[in-house]
């Protein structure tokens, strides 16, 4: 579809969207295209034919509700639920007094048995009603308009009225395919970790008979080889352990759960290797003093933030801890100095401009750990992928020698965040092919799920809205192979993640950096990756002034909306106009929403024929549930503690259409 429309390639064309409610009806099917602006409600208009009092009584009831939406919302951002139902949703409004329903009155004194009571006014007997204007007779009444039965129009009309004010969950007609979570990989860690604790409790043993060994003259020759053995095959158990990990993730595709689980075992064994191997050459030097030029000590990186992209001159967000390895002689090694990390440019030729250094890059040993928390970097890396490496110098009885770490997981420092999709693309491409150009499909994925929850400010370990099985799908279809289910093995190049972090790294920058975005994305509110036609299938079961918030498939970045207007249902003649007519699409601008000053919760505020958004949840059982309620629930918390004169327009007509109908 052509986009020329919303651009300025078109300047004789008047825009047809008003300023502040482009959803007021027009005809739109695409993404790309939208019609004739005409306002549906005019709220001042409205607000103007009111009383004093009863605009009085209303601001009154709108701020006890404020209060009570304040309270309910202060605990917690968003309230836990009870059922899936009114997840997020919190308890719905408060239903008012009908005035056709008299409230029995309780009499101030009980009433004495066998005592007749004296009426206080004496009942007049009942006057016929004399007819105001009696009809002559002879004379046919003038034919007016027929009336439409009044029952069925008044039942679906509170069918609709009562949509507007609950919580409806929406079953799309055909959903993606969903496949449930297997217990294989998390069985698998559990057998693992149980074999690593094995291997901990042996490498203790270990440990303690090295320690006694050496410490004191040796009178069996052959207990020396029965060590080297000991220790040679525990590094291979452990080396063993640790490849099967690397090849889950190469193999297997993953949830956030299991990556996190997999990465702190990862770790976990990964230290113990570099540990046992500072044992090693202990023995080595007491066997071979002569061949031996290392050092029993080493320093290890255990705790790290990286890969990421991080600001210059911005402190980085995590600590980072490095740890000195010792042998079963620890004691003889002293600690000459602080921990000094340094920046290590893998490939890079020689510069002659501004050497890449980083700040507060010292920190003193305390029980052989040194936590970094205020590395901070003066000069980006100009888009390339840079490591840290941490030194220290000890004292080995007379001689002084400097031990290194291990090299940290790469970074770009950034001098802007108009670098973070370039930057973090780069990263992650490095990442998940290395120097290959192929990889399996599980890898990517993965590999892409870290990548995501640094990005959207989620908690590794329970993320709330991590990528599922559906999302992945999704994007293999949109960006790799349509129509296709891809395999944990299917091979993907490094061509095609190019073009998909084209698409899908614009969209990661603005949940990250748009102002509410990120809240708003990890609580559901944005539906995201979903395609034109599966956000039709959900929006076929809902009511009118549903909408949903997604990204355009083809405009890289951008949030597309696809509503149903509220004067839909004025038009539904028959169930096939119902089920194809009445959904609209809107691609937004990028004037819609500018900065802080005009946010996404905004421009939906301000948006009369947008009543009921749709939020999507990730049921482990059944996969993404959509469902959909009164907008002013959602957007609540988002609002600035002063409103314009529109919004208060805006919500004064909000709480009175919403709880008039109850």
């Amino acid at each position: 579809m052509d986009y020329e429309l919303f651009g300025t390639s078109q300047p004789n064309k008047k825009r047809l969207r008003a300023e502040d409610d482009p959803f007021s009806e027009w005809n739109g099917g695409d993404d790309e295209t939208y019609g004739s602006h005409v306002p549906l409600f005019n709220f001042n208009d409205t607000l103007m034919n009111l009383s004093l009092t009863e605009s009085g009584n209303i601001k009154r009831t709108i701020d006890e509700e404020f209060e009570m939406e304040s309270s309910s919302l202060s605990s917690s951002f968003f309230p836990e639920p009870q059922t899936k139902a009114e997840e997020w949703f919190g308890q719905p409004p408060p239903t008012q007094p009908s005035h056709n329903t008299m409230t029995p009155m309780t009499p101030m004194i009980p009433m004495t048995p066998m005592t007749s009571m004296t009426p206080m006014i004496s009942m007049t007997p009942m006057t016929p009603m004399t007819p105001m204007t009696p009809m002559t007779p002879g004379t046919p009444m003038t034919p007016g308009t027929p009336m439409t039965p009044i029952a069925p129009q008044n039942q679906a009309q509170n069918q609709n009225q009562n949509h507007q004010n609950e919580t409806t969950v929406l079953t799309p007609i055909a959903p993606l395919q969903f496949q449930p979570k297997k217990a294989e990989v998390s069985s698998f860690l559990s057998l693992t970790h149980q074999q690593f604790v094995a291997q901990k409790e042996e490498f203790e043993k270990l440990k303690w008979f090295q320690q006694d060994l050496l410490s004191k003259p040796i009178t069996n020759s052959g207990v020396l080889p029965q060590l080297e053995t000991w220790q040679n095959t525990l590094l291979q158990q452990l080396q063993s352990m640790y490849l099967q990990l690397e090849g889950l993730v190469i193999n297997k595709c993953l949830d956030a759960g299991e990556i996190y689980r997999l990465g702190i075992l990862k770790n976990e064994i990964l230290l113990e290797i570099k540990h046992l191997e500072v044992y090693v050459i202990e023995l080595c030097c007491f066997v071979r003093p002569e061949t031996t030029k290392s050092v029993p000590a080493s320093l290890f990186i255990s705790k790290q933030p990286f890969p990421k992209a991080v600001r210059q001159n911005k402190e980085i967000e995590n600590v980072l801890t490095v740890r000195l390895l010792t042998a079963s002689q620890g004691q003889s090694i002293w600690p000459c100095g602080p921990v000094t990390a340094s920046v290590v440019t893998p490939g890079a030729p020689p510069s002659t401009k501004k050497a890449l250094s980083v700040l507060n890059n010292t920190k003193p040993l305390s029980a052989n750990i040194a936590d970094f928390n205020s590395l901070k970097f003066p000069v980006g890396s100009r888009k390339r992928a840079i490591q840290l490496q941490f030194k220290l110098e000890v004292q080995v009885g007379t001689t002084k020698s400097v031990i290194e770490s291990n090299l940290s997981q790469p970074f770009i420092v950034q001098t802007n965040e108009n670098q973070y999709t370039e930057s973090e693309g780069i990263l992650l491409l490095l990442e998940i092919f290395g120097d290959a150009n192929e990889t399996t499909w599980a890898k990517f994925t993965n590999t892409l799920q870290k990548h995501y929850l640094a990005a959207t400010k989620q908690d590794k370990q329970a993320p709330k809205r991590p990528l599922c099985n559906q999302d992945f799908v999704y994007i293999y279809n949109v960006k790799f192979s349509p129509n296709t289910i891809p395999s944990p093995n299917t091979i993907i190049n490094r061509t095609q993640v190019n073009n998909f972090w084209d698409w899908f790294g614009p969209s990661l920058y603005k949940i990250r950096y748009q102002r509410h975005l990120c809240s708003m994305w990890n609580n559901g509110l944005i539906c995201g990756f979903i395609g034109k036609s599966e956000t039709e299938r959900v929006l076929e079961n809902a009511s009118p002034g549903a909408f949903i918030v997604r990204f355009s498939e083809q405009r890289a970045g951008q949030l597309a909306i696809a509503y149903i207007p509220l004067n839909a249902s004025l038009d539904l003649l028959s169930e096939a106009t119902q089920q194809t007519g009445r959904i609209r699409h809107y691609l937004m601008q990028p004037d819609d929403v500018h900065a802080a000053k005009k946010t996404l919760p905004d421009f939906l505020r301000r948006s009369q024929n947008l009543s009921l958004l749709v939020q999507v949840i990730d049921d482990s059982n059944r996969g993404k549930v959509y469902q959909q309620c009164p907008k002013v629930r959602f957007l609540f918390i988002f609002f600035p503690s002063s409103f314009s004169s529109l919004d208060l327009s805006f919500f004064l007509f909000s709480f009175i259409y919403l709880y008039s109908t109850h």
